[in-house]
């Protein structure tokens, strides 16, 4: 009976010690698959930037080639994006610390950080759906040239747009958190550092817009076939162009809209959760 134990013993302790390694671990084995998929990432933006139509490609192909389908291009582009600027509000949250006045506040603001990060994922199903919905004449509208639309129209945000909304980002956050500092200690150098910063966030504000507004459409309207020659300010859409104002008034009317809404929706939710829970700790 003894010997039985001794011969099992050994293989019992390695299985106890097989899953503790994996909890202690697993951190790591994230971080390093994190940085493998942002390097697949930046593999993709340069085939993109070699104007390579990756969005007719199979997923097979995709995966082959060791890139990144439309939908994983934005995810990382919006991480890369996000980074900086959370690591900078970060460290100023360390040096100034945000109080809430009551726990209603302390916990509409914990339901803000669960629930906020959900609306990217709706946001952007939206635009690219209105992408693909508005950058086609009606005559030449089918599923497949709509679903080619909003792939290319993911592919084209997610690689062009990584240094213009990582500035704008940073520039906007670091705006938003100097000005509440300056409120709270009535610093006269805090106040005046925060109107500098939003001086310096114009031309990156500019950059996005030409991004938005021209350069993607552009590059959009003739992956559909069209010539991509935007009107000029106030004028007609030139013969052979996309269709500039029906795009616009979709993606930034249409979609602009119901993405506010969506903001709105969540923070009623996060407020009314606030004051329901409000009197527990958290």
């Amino acid at each position: 009976m003894r010997s039985v134990f001794t011969c099992i013993s050994p293989m019992a302790k390695r299985k106890r010690l097989q899953k503790p390694l994996r909890e202690r671990f697993w951190v790591m084995f994230d971080f390093v698959d994190k940085l493998i998929q942002i390097e697949r990432y930046l593999a993709t933006r340069r085939v993109i930037h070699r104007d390579e139509s990756l969005y007719l490609a199979s997923k097979e192909e995709i995966e082959r080639r060791g890139l990144l389908g439309p939908w994983a291009v934005n995810l990382y582009e919006s991480l890369l994006v996000s980074l900086p600027s959370s690591a900078l509000l970060w460290t100023i949250d360390i040096f100034y610390p945000l109080e809430f006045v009551d726990h209603a506040a302390r916990i509409t603001h914990k339901f803000s950080s669960i629930l906020s990060p959900g609306i990217f994922p709706f946001s952007l199903l939206l635009v690219s759906f209105a992408a693909g919905w508005g950058s086609l004449y009606g005559k030449d509208m089918n599923p497949e040239k709509r679903a080619m639309a909003q792939n290319a129209y993911l592919y084209f945000d997610g690689c062009y747009g990584l240094w213009p909304q990582m500035l704008s980002v940073v520039l906007a956050s670091l705006y938003l958190k100097v000005t509440e500092i300056a409120a709270v200690t009535n610093s006269a150098f805090l106040a005046q550092t925060s109107v500098l910063i939003g001086l310096i966030g114009i031309p990156p504000l500019i950059w996005n817009v030409r991004l938005i507004v021209y350069q993607i459409p552009s590059k959009l309207f003739q992956v559909n076939g069209y010539n991509g020659i935007p009107p000029k300010l106030f004028g007609r859409v030139p013969k052979g162009s996309g269709p500039w104002h029906q795009y616009q008034f979709r993606v930034f009317i249409f979609a602009g809209f119901l993405i506010w809404l969506l903001n709105i929706a969540v923070q009623f939710i996060c407020s009314v959760l606030g004051l329901l829970f409000g009197s527990l700790i958290i």
